[in-house]
């Protein structure tokens, strides 16, 4: 049966049919993208660029090990000397109190195809004891403990979701009392959370086995995306970049260096120690080679330190020294120099500093994967309030308590022997975001006559009396019943009296209010043809005609399989839906009996037209499968065989999800009636 580990953006209304409901619920952290880098606090990275965290490398136990750092990845091998796996791991502090993720890419090189190559965690090394989460040659991955003896809590399970011969993305996500294991980002199983033996982190080689890991990363979970930064309890309402919007900035300052209209230092400077030009629409800074110090480059711009504000740029670090600072400089004073200054460095680690005689470090060399190694960064700064708020590449990295300016001059520094490029400087002030007025609402229409209910009422006369009251805070324009104006009174109750004719007759109630926005309500009516007989009313769902609140459903209903057992209710229930829908304001496509192709255009189709509506509704009904974490849906032509066959002949149930993300629809429901 399919287990609803299906993730959709908020707001999102789930609904489980029928069998579905006594499937194991896991939601939260079931889906690998339910975190996002804002709500990611990175506290350990390594690229393997370059061996800062003492990783082992050389020779070890008489050459049955060897670790070698090259090319951008770290090779650990256990020799063709050594019968049993070969471990290397440093100490990683972690807060086992708080939501973690682990994360590392690893490659088996060649060896033995049968044993396990893994990331490892929560080890101690003496005695020694270790959690593992890794994978075979063969395409199997295995979950497990040592501690005097082997504890399995996934034994060897295939997986069409590890690569054989590339890259595997491992992913080790504790959320609340839970562990999630992910391999290239699909949700592979589930546990309790168990306590760690020590600090240490790692990698496995089987043995007479060589892997490559292509990084490895340790961050601290945020639902809220409220603790990104070491301090981010200090972050206010405007922690993401987005927030605010172009219409709440006043520009004050900017150039795209397209010329040299702000006087920035061109030529040369300091017996040739600094360079400064403008060329090709960025800014070349350079601290030249013979040059043992950071230069630095900048100007005045009169900013209102009262008023929120924001300080933006782009800078490239073209080549030199990979560990020192490139930054956007602020606040600065020339004599005695002093300033503010938010950077990076070659290595993806950012730095923010003010200096006064000394420095004072806000933040000291942090790794970010939000860093670009080779082209620009976009660093922003924002003072909201009382609050500096720091971003890389739209990515909120630290807050800290505003810090009034040294001086009025704004810049850049380039790290001693080092070329940085500067594509643009810009400072804004910030304004509150305008309240938007409240959308116009149609009128509310309550019938107070007839009675309408589903049994049956009579009336004496020929004509009906349709009584009732209106109400909208715009006020009303009129009511018009069938065509017929309706006698309105100022407190918003109407009257009319319809003549009927013999047999069925629909009557409609639309009011409009004095901005022309109009709702209807409509019921029917039965006349007999006595003339004064029995009349039966029905009432039907109101229909609102307004550009807000547009709804789009997707029904699918499959029951007549070429290759599986048929099944009776979902056709007939996809009608049903169908109908109920419509009467609720949904526009809606509906389809039975698709095959794979039918299926996937059909999502397609619902997607693109998506994008007109705020509420979006999925309904399917026949069969469905769980494989590896992910749910599938079983168009008629599938022929399913093994595992292996799912991935191709199946729907993805995340297709449907994708596209209702990307049209971004205010509302989504999901409705599975699978079995």
């Amino acid at each position: 049966m399919i287990q609803p580990t299906l993730r959709l953006r908020i707001p999102a209304i789930f609904i489980f049919f029928g069998i579905l409901i006594h499937g194991a619920l896991a939601f939260c952290a079931a889906g690998y993208n339910d975190f996002g880098k804002s709500q990611k606090d990175i506290i350990f990275f390594d690229d393997f660029n370059n061996n800062d965290n003492d990783w082992s490398v050389g020779d070890f136990g008489d050459g049955r090990r060897i670790g070698k750092i090259k090319n951008g990845y770290y090779h650990w091998e256990s020799t063709p000397i050594n019968s049993e796996a070969g471990t290397s791991h440093l100490s990683v502090p972690i807060d086992e109190s708080r939501d973690f993720e682990i994360e590392a890419k690893i490659r088996f090189v060649k060896g033995k195809k049968s044993s396990l190559n893994a990331l490892l965690w929560g080890l101690k090394k003496k005695p020694y004891a270790d959690y593992a989460f890794g994978f075979n040659g063969n395409q199997e991955f295995d979950i497990s403990k040592y501690k005097n003896e082997y504890t399995k809590f996934a034994k060897w399970q295939s997986s069409s979701f590890l690569n054989r011969t590339q890259y595997n993305k491992l992913t080790i996500r504790k959320v609340k009392r839970t562990f999630y294991f992910f391999i290239n980002e699909r949700l592979v199983h589930s546990m309790p959370a168990k306590p760690f033996f020590g600090d240490r982190l790692g990698f496995q080689a089987a043995e007479k086995s060589i892997i490559n890991v292509d990084y490895l990363q340790v961050a601290y979970l945020d639902k809220k995306g409220e603790t990104i930064a070491r301090n981010q309890s200090q972050a206010g309402s405007k922690s993401r970049y987005h927030e605010i919007a172009s219409s709440q900035k006043t520009l004050i300052f900017s150039d795209d260096f397209a010329d040299n209209k702000n006087d920035w230092p061109v030529g040369t400077f300091g017996d040739g120690h600094r360079v400064g030009k403008i060329e090709n629409g960025y800014y070349h800074w350079e601290s030249t080679p013979q040059n043992d110090q950071a230069g630095t480059s900048h100007i005045t711009i009169d900013v209102d330190q009262s008023k929120d504000f924001e300080i933006e740029s782009k800078i490239r670090f073209v080549k030199g020294k990979q560990s020192s600072l490139n930054a956007l400089l602020w606040g600065l004073k020339k004599k005695p120099y002093a300033d503010y200054a938010f950077g990076f460095n070659g290595n993806q680690e950012f730095d923010i500093s003010k200096y006064q005689k000394e420095y004072t470090k806000f933040v000291q060399w942090r790794s970010s994967t939000y860093l670009n190694r080779d082209g620009y960064n976009k660093l922003t700064i924002r003072k909201l309030k009382g609050t500096f708020y720091f971003f890389i590449n739209e990515y909120l990295v630290h807050s800290m308590p505003f810090a009034p300016f040294f001086g009025d001059r704004f810049g850049f520094q380039a790290a001693e022997k080092t070329v940085i490029n500067v594509d643009y400087l810009k400072v804004a002030y910030l304004e509150p975001r305008k309240k938007t007025p409240p959308a116009n609402r149609p009128p509310a229409i309550e019938i107070i006559a007839p009675m309408i209910t589903a049994g049956t009422t009579t009336v004496k006369e020929k004509k009906l009396k349709v009584a009732g009251k209106v109400t909208d805070p715009d006020g009303i324009y009129e009511v018009v019943v069938n065509g017929v104006d309706a006698s309105l009174q100022s407190n918003g109750y109407f009257s009319v009296s319809l003549p009927l004719a013999v047999g069925d007759n629909k009557i409609s109630v639309r009011a409009t209010d004095i901005k022309m926005k109009s709702a209807v309500r409509t019921f029917s009516a039965h006349r007999q043809a006595a003339g004064s007989g029995p009349v039966t009313i029905v009432q039907n769902a109101p229909q609102i005609q307004s550009p807000g609140g547009k709804r789009l459903a997707l029904v699918i209903g499959n029951a007549d399989y070429t290759y599986g057992r048929n099944l009776a209710n979902p056709v007939n229930d996809a009608r049903s839906i169908e109908g109920a829908l419509k009467n609720l304001g949904f526009g809606v496509l509906k389809y039975e009996n698709t095959t794979q192709k039918q299926m996937k255009k059909a999502i397609d189709l619902f997607g693109r037209r998506l994008k007109n509506y705020d509420i979006a509704l999925f309904f399917f009904a026949g069969h469905g499968v769980q494989v590896n974490g992910s749910n599938y849906l079983i168009p008629t032509d599938a022929r399913l065989e093994d595992e292996n066959d799912v991935e191709y002949d199946t729907v993805r149930a995340d297709r449907v999800l994708a596209k209702m993300e990307s049209a971004g629809s205010k509302t989504n429901i999901v409705v599975l009636d699978a079995c």
